[in-house]
């Protein structure tokens, strides 16, 4: 495996001009297929590239916003002037100095893995003009508008509708996290999955809160769209009148819920993973874990007001992914809509 790396980080030309036309057109084909199939994913991605720098960086790497970005390099064709630009960015992005690694090894194989592993970083090419940094990356900020949210939807030509919407709370260490993480746990089984699967015929849809502290409503394959924006604004207005007709042991199975994603089994080679890219070291998963634990009715109500309520002021931005047909958005208070075409 090591050798494998060592040719790849020292490629330094890439001449096969109809080879790289082919892999283009493959890799262009699984992202079309996969806003069908995925469709959901792709929008609360987006949707939370609207309100979270992190999230605005995924989102043009492996987003909507890439695959459209891809098929304007498509449309141009220029196929040597791709390879060289992708042959300068292997130079500066192969480099040691932009090398942070995480080995995986049983006790008794780490003499010889590290004595290979070090083989492999002498073989990597040096550039000593780059500033070795902690930070080797670019910021940007969110532009929020007074006069609305962002939303934004993508036309394609499908029978079905994708949605999602996004809303900015906090990070994984504030304690409001374990309390918003199985408050949606239990809105996706008491008001989302009812609403949109039950009475108005979606695939699906829930809510999630990822790990850079975004809160996301979506529906999947869902027949409808402004509507299912006005389940997602009503959630607050829902937890109000019904949350408590909610039982003591519907909130312990929400919290159940929580704990088996958080200790979901890890294999041997994902082992120290979360650490590595996330820096959730073993203490903070288990603060985390002490948290969940003492949710009760009442801080679940606490951030539910606080941070679902329409009236607060949180960074928030939707997203629509379907047809034109019945999508009509220009009478909707308080949000700005861009229209995108991902056909």
């Amino acid at each position: 495996m090591w050798e494998l790396w060592s040719q790849l980080f020292n490629l330094t030309k890439l001449e096969d001009v109809a080879r790289f036309k082919m892999l283009m057109q493959l890799y262009m084909a699984n992202l079309t297929q996969g806003l069908v199939d995925d469709g959901h994913i792709y929008v609360m991605q987006a949707a939370a590239g609207l309100v979270s720098g992190a999230s605005s960086q995924r989102e043009y790497l492996t987003g909507l916003q890439h695959i459209t970005y891809m098929k304007k390099l498509m449309n141009i064709s220029n196929y040597p002037a791709l390879l060289r630009a992708i042959s300068s960015i292997a130079k500066a992005l192969f480099n040691e100095n932009n090398l942070r690694c995480a080995l995986n090894i049983s006790d008794d194989q780490v003499p010889s893995v590290i004595r290979s592993f070090q083989n492999f970083v002498n073989q990597i090419p040096k550039n000593q003009s780059n500033i070795t940094s902690d930070k080797c990356y670019v910021t940007g900020k969110i532009l929020s508008s007074k006069s609305g949210a962002p939303c934004q939807h993508h036309v394609l030509n499908v029978p079905v509708n994708y949605c999602s919407k996004a809303i900015l709370t906090v990070p994984y260490t504030n304690p409001d996290y374990s309390k918003l993480r199985v408050l949606a746990k239990l809105l996706t089984s008491k008001y989302i999955h009812p609403n949109l699967r039950e009475r108005f015929g979606a695939y699906g849809g829930g809510t999630r809160l990822t790990t850079d502290g975004v809160f996301t409503f979506f529906s999947y394959r869902d027949p409808r769209n402004i509507q299912t924006l006005d389940i997602f604004d009503q959630t607050q207005e829902w937890l109000n009148k019904e949350f408590k007709h909610i039982t003591s042991q519907e909130i312990v199975e929400a919290k159940l819920g929580v704990f088996q994603a958080v200790d979901t089994p890890i294999p041997p080679s994902h082992k120290g993973c979360n650490e590595f890219y996330l820096r959730l070291t073993p203490d903070v998963l288990q603060n985390h874990r002490a948290e969940i634990m003492a949710v009760d009715r009442k801080s679940l109500q606490d951030v539910g007001e606080r941070y679902l309520s329409e009236s607060a002021s949180l960074l928030k931005g939707k997203v629509v992914m379907g047809s034109k047909i019945d999508c009509d958005t220009s009478k909707r208070k308080d949000e700005l809509w861009t229209v995108l075409d991902s056909a």
